[in-house]
């Protein structure tokens, strides 16, 4: 009890001090306030009165406004004196307070209109304002000095102190005596702090008597309670990260399973889909999430597919090895490869688990097919002179053969039918060659429209015989082009060929060039059978033939405009089409300038 009733005494001397300090620093704002008002004003006053000596309309010879106006400032207590002097120093009005000796002047310096200077007057500091002052055509100044304003209390003054010190003398025993009311919440409080949070027998716990009492034991809790905490949070620290790596873990690999182009789908013992990644739901139009949980030959409604994994559902290791292609509903051009593949689950063994793949083999479909369609075509084309040649080979050794005109008629066929194995085998090499990235283009700078002349006069001649009209419109002044003449003449002759083929007797085909601001371009038209526009597209297509009644008598083994529009590209140009049914055909060649090339590639 005593030593409670000494933490009493101390909290009530603490809490009288605290409310002295308060007061004293009240009392010195106030005061501060005080001399800051009372200088300010003084200052106002000093300004006001110089504004007014400058504009009075007063002269050196009759001075009588300036001294009305400075001797009414006597009457004002903090008034010392003031002066009006010419340039030289001489008083012109002087009136001073009684008692005092003016100082001397100082020079002005250059600033402010009314400057301001503190001048000592015996034990007393005059605050001086001076400035400069015209009159008689010549300048003087003035200069005026007041006291400066020191610590004074009116009664009124007096009252508002001791209105504001009154509530803090009564707050303190008031403040004291609600902190003394609160000890025994405190006391309370530690007990219930005991028993939620028990204390080592090393540490000792004791009743609060006051605030600092309570705090120095609720730090002591708050230790012990800081260190238990701590080692929960070390133990969530290292489940929190552990759980992280896992997620990150298990993140990064759903990451790369959708990252890759495969479809990837995970089986569990029973057949049922634990993990499906995002390609897998595209082949079907599902979202991969859908098919988490069925089982594989439910979730995947395709006939096949059902068929595939329901055979072996109890046992799906038998999939292995077994592979299975497909075309998806929701997308038909596409041809899907599907195999199953055991998941390891343990050093050196599998488990239960297996990874089914969902290949696209698209490319590879479709390049089997066209291996297959290019060997049927190429055996087609080499099959049908090679029985002519043995035709007529045979022929010639019978007594059929022995006239001279079957041997005339004998020999022209054989000849035809050469050059045609002739063209197709060159034609073959040179697409093998372009296909490979074997062939190397010797560019020369060359005159175009002699290259065009000199092609379409030998391929005019080679036509002899099928009475059609060839007509030329090759300017002279089409610029020369950087080109391998060799190359650019094959796919010139392509052309030519074609349109010889596909134009009938009395036909005229036309070859023209000309130059625009991107391209030079060459131009091949016949007047032949035309292409109808469902076929354009396709007859830049490898063994594609137009079809029709009118291509049953004429011969072609569909690599002639294929290889000239591989040549053309390589020379960075275009080939287009343009053509009637029964109209003709028009084949262009555009060789791009500079300024074309950057135009394409845009």
């Amino acid at each position: 009890m005593r030593l409670e009733a000494i933490h009493r005494a101390s909290l009530g001397l603490r809490v009288t001090f605290a409310s002295l300090v308060a007061i004293a620093v009240v009392l010195t704002l106030t005061v501060r306030s005080q001399v800051s008002n009372d200088s300010e004003a003084v200052r106002k006053e000093a300004v006001n009165l110089a504004r007014l000596i400058t504009k009075l309309p007063a002269t050196a010879e009759q001075p009588s406004g300036w001294e009305l106006v400075l001797r009414h400032q006597l009457s004002n207590e903090n008034f010392v004196y003031g002066l009006v002097e010419s340039a030289d120093g001489k008083p012109i009005v002087s009136v001073t307070a009684s008692g005092i000796l003016v100082p001397p002047s100082e020079p002005m310096t250059s600033g402010a209109w009314v400057q301001q200077a503190e001048r000592l007057l015996g034990q007393e500091v005059v605050i001086e304002y001076h400035g400069p002052l015209r009159f008689n055509e010549q300048v003087g100044h003035f200069r005026i000095g007041f006291r400066q304003p020191g610590i004074q209390f009116t009664l009124e003054q007096l009252s508002f102190i001791a209105s504001l010190m009154l509530p803090v003398f009564l707050l303190t025993p008031i403040f004291l005596y609600f902190m003394t009311r609160e000890v025994d919440p405190l006391k309370k409080l530690n007990a219930q702090l005991v028993k939620l949070v028990p204390m080592p027998e090393s540490q000792s716990t004791q009743t609060p008597t006051d605030i600092k009492s309570f705090s120095d034991q609720f730090n002591l809790f708050l230790d012990h309670a800081k260190g238990q905490i701590e080692g929960y949070q070390l133990e969530k620290s290292e489940l929190l990260t552990s759980g992280r790596f896992l997620s990150y873990r298990l993140n990064r690999f759903e990451s790369i399973f959708n990252s890759v182009p495969e479809g990837l789908m995970v089986l569990d013992g029973d057949a049922c889909v634990s993990f499906a990644n995002v390609r897998l739901g595209w082949f079907f139009d599902l979202q991969a999430d859908e098919l988490i949980g069925a089982k594989a030959s439910n979730c995947l409604r395709l006939p096949e597919l059902q068929e595939y994994f329901a055979k072996h559902e109890q046992n799906i290791h038998a999939l292995v090895g077994e592979h299975l292609v497909f075309k998806p509903e929701q997308h038909p051009e596409v041809s899907v490869s599907v195999s199953v593949h055991p998941l390891q689950e343990g050093a050196g063994g599998s488990g239960r688990h297996h990874v089914v793949v969902f290949r696209d083999v698209t490319a590879e479909v479709r390049a089997q097919q066209s291996r297959s369609e290019f060997v049927a075509h190429l055996a087609h084309e080499l099959k049908a002179p090679l029985h002519t040649l043995s035709m007529y080979s045979e022929a010639l050794q019978n007594e059929e053969g022995s006239t001279e005109e079957f041997q005339l008629e004998a020999t022209n066929v054989i000849s035809d039918e050469v050059e045609r194995l002739s063209r197709l085998i060159n034609n073959l090499l040179s697409m093998n060659q372009i296909e490979m990235g074997t062939l190397q283009l010797d560019r020369q700078r060359i005159k175009l429209v002699d290259l065009v002349r000199d092609t379409t006069e030998t391929m005019e001649r080679s036509a002899r015989g099928r009475e059609l009209k060839f007509e030329l419109d090759l300017p002279n002044d089409v610029i020369p082009v950087q080109i391998d003449k060799d190359m650019l003449r094959i796919a010139i002759n392509n052309l030519l060929t074609n349109a010889i083929k596909y134009t009938d007797p009395g036909g005229t085909i036309t070859v023209s060039a000309y130059e625009s601001a991107d391209a030079v371009t060459i131009c091949v038209a016949d007047t032949g059978i035309g292409i109808s526009s469902d076929e354009q597209t396709q007859i830049f297509h490898k063994f594609y033939r137009v079809t029709g009644e009118s291509m049953e008598d004429r011969t072609g083994h569909g690599l002639g405009l294929p290889l000239a529009r591989d040549i053309v590209e390589m020379h960075h140009g275009s080939m287009r089409v343009e053509s009637e049914l029964g109209e003709g055909s028009r084949f262009y060649i555009d060789l791009w300038k500079h300024a074309g090339v950057v135009q394409q590639a845009i």
